[in-house]
């Protein structure tokens, strides 16, 4: 909710009455967590609500890129060891950088299995190495 730019108050159950304050812009009941300084853009954030299923970790090039609002491509993925996780077209997967750390979610037009044979190729080698013309 933070990523999305929502202010978040956890609260206890037994405290119906306090609701209304909650509300009104009461920040001394609960807990209260604020919006993230940078939030995800509108149109990206209903990727934040979808189930993970790995992870790709890239290199610093695709991070840049990626962080500039360009697509990931299977080059900036270096290695399979670079790809967590099983899932299958269209599902989400953590972003990781260089370091290990998730700077981004993606939906992936690949299945893991996929991936790990397009790692480190440009786009163009996409048929070759999988035998069929897959979503570019």
């Amino acid at each position: 909710a933070s990523a999305a730019g929502i202010t978040t108050v956890i609260m206890g159950a037994t405290q119906p009455e306090v609701i209304p304050r909650i509300l009104g812009g009461s920040r001394d009941v609960g807990t209260v967590l604020l919006p993230a300084p940078h939030t995800v853009r509108n149109h990206k954030r209903w990727i934040l609500a979808l189930p993970v299923q790995g992870s790709l970790r890239v290199d610093e090039g695709a991070a840049r890129a990626l962080l500039a609002g360009s697509s990931l491509f299977a080059a900036g993925v270096r290695s399979r060891e670079d790809v967590q996780g099983d899932w299958g077209e269209r599902d989400a997967v953590r972003v990781l950088n260089d370091k290990g750390i998730e700077f981004a979610r993606a939906v992936v037009n690949y299945s893991a299995e996929h991936t790990a044979m397009l790692c480190g190729n440009s786009s163009e080698k996409n048929e070759d190495l999988l035998g069929f013309s897959g979503p570019e």
